[in-house]
């Protein structure tokens, strides 16, 4: 059987309890509900910072690139590869174009002879820029072909090398003649691997980067091997897309519209999405010069909502037991006030008690007013009360028996 102090202390620390998980559940909804609205506004705004970030380095070397297949001389050249003259003022004007690259590297493609001729940031094929000649059965020649069949004015195209763990976004610019037709391909490379371990590798906690091109191939990712390898040549059913990270349909539909909502010049998009059984918020912006996009997605609880939720219910417990220990101290004083209370009407039961034994008819002798007890032996009056009450007497003379007793002294006390 609980005592009244046990009850009371379950009845707070069941109401504690209720209250303590009510409030964590309350504010962790509103937390959640603060982080998506601050969210949905954060990876806008980061994926368009990053769409900055990405293209200024890229967009330099597209330009150049775009300038080098316009270049007459290099034109020229390539509508009578066999003349030496004209192959020398090429190879000036492609090394001067390569000094200006970041990767201090080129190659250019003459269509008619499938020559492929290149120089890199050693120089080490100066005086034999012809590497080799493309190959329409050769796999690894896919690129070109696909190129030049499928893209107007120039793609990029990302490739991997697993000797010397280099990843490279190619620019392939398509050369055309003053009538409009294709005579060959140049460009440049431009090493991913630091930008790749700066931009993706090392983003915040709860944050991931990912870019895209206009068929939703990945072109960039932390994890390597979702990335789309010589992207331009696969078929569709063989390339690395989104849909390897966002596999919900729903979600897939959302990032569709989303897409084409930013080729209809919206600066940017957000929206909600299912990633590892998980909810995130996808930011989404495009890079026109590159027509790639750039997907930021935040994952709440990871980068901002776990912290915070723990510190609030660590401050809720605390508040609980600080609680409970001024209750535990407030019932303890009370059982002391019980306790002396106690002790106070036991006090006055015993005194009650007392009290009751002198009620009633008392047997007292007519000649010497001795009172007969409850053992029936007689004791003096003054005996008897002693016995059952907690008096004391005091002794002495009433004024009858002061008369009585001492009349020279009375009559002199009442001349006075």
């Amino acid at each position: 059987m609980l005592t009244l102090k046990q009850r009371i202390l379950f009845l707070i620390l069941a109401v504690f309890l209720v209250t303590g998980i009510t409030a964590y559940y309350v504010a962790n909804r509103v937390v959640h509900l603060q982080l998506d609205r601050l969210g949905a506004g954060y990876v806008g705004k980061y994926a368009m910072a990053n769409k900055a970030l990405i293209q200024e380095p890229l967009t330099r070397e597209i330009t150049l690139a775009l300038q080098l297949s316009r270049s007459g001389v290099i034109q020229k050249w390539m509508a009578n590869e066999s003349d030496p003259g004209l192959r020398k003022l090429a190879m000036t004007e492609l090394e001067s174009y390569r000094q200006l690259l970041s990767d201090k590297s080129w190659f250019l493609v003459i269509d008619a002879s499938l020559h492929y001729y290149s120089n890199d940031n050693q120089r080490k094929y100066t005086g034999r820029e012809l590497i080799y000649t493309l190959s329409k059965t050769n796999a690894q020649d896919a690129w070109y072909f696909a190129t030049l069949g499928n893209v107007t004015n120039y793609a990029l195209n990302v490739n991997y090398d697993r000797g010397l763990d280099v990843r490279k976004v190619w620019i392939n610019v398509v050369i055309r003649n003053s009538e409009g037709q294709p005579i060959g391909m140049a460009g440049t490379g431009l090493d991913l691997s630091g930008f790749l371990k700066a931009f993706v590798d090392h983003s915040e906690p709860g944050v991931t980067h990912i870019l895209i091109d206009q068929r939703q191939a990945i072109q960039a990712h932390k994890d390597r091997s979702l990335i789309d390898e010589q992207s331009v040549a696969n078929p569709e059913q063989l390339r690395s897309t989104i849909s390897r990270i966002i596999s919900t349909p729903g979600d897939r539909i959302l990032l569709s519209r989303a897409l084409d909502n930013l080729l209809n010049g919206s600066p940017s998009e957000t929206m909600k999405v299912t990633i590892d059984g998980k909810k995130q918020l996808l930011g989404v912006t495009y890079i026109p010069d590159l027509k790639w996009y750039e997907l930021t997605l935040l994952d709440s609880n990871q980068a901002m909502g776990h912290s915070l939720l723990i510190t609030l219910f660590a401050l809720i417990m605390l508040v609980m037991i600080i609680l409970m220990a001024i209750s535990f101290w407030i019932l303890n004083g009370l059982d002391e006030t019980n306790r002396a209370l106690k002790d106070k009407i036991e006090q006055l039961n015993d005194a009650q008690s007392k009290v009751k034994m002198l009620a009633g008819i008392l047997p007292v002798c007519c000649s010497c007013n001795k009172i007969r007890d409850e053992k029936d032996e007689w004791q003096s009056l003054e005996t008897y009360v002693k016995g059952h009450t907690d008096s004391e007497f005091s002794h002495g003379l009433c004024p009858d028996c002061l008369v009585k007793l001492y009349p020279d002294y009375a009559n002199k006390i009442s001349q006075k």
